[in-house]
């Protein structure tokens, strides 16, 4: 899961992101956590409240929520 974050966080930021770096001081805005967020409500098919990104802001923290969110099937999470 994390590696799925840090992929969306680079298509956020457009560079390479380490899992804990904090995606404020990464130069993240609020709008950024919003779309953050959606996008990955729909990529893993959960839904997010719009505070995660601000609750939890490395792709570390992220990808855990994400983790437990996420839908199993199969006994598999679905990862997008």
């Amino acid at each position: 899961m994390i590696e799925h974050v840090v992929g969306l966080w680079r298509t956020i930021f457009e560079y390479d992101v380490d899992p804990y770096d904090d995606f404020f001081d990464l130069g993240g805005t609020a709008a950024d956590a919003v779309l953050t967020s959606a996008l990955a409500s729909r990529q893993f098919g959960v839904e997010l409240p719009l505070s995660t990104v601000f609750d939890y802001p490395t792709a570390h923290e992220f990808a855990a929520v994400l983790t437990e969110r996420t839908p199993v099937r199969d006994g598999r999470r679905l990862a997008g």
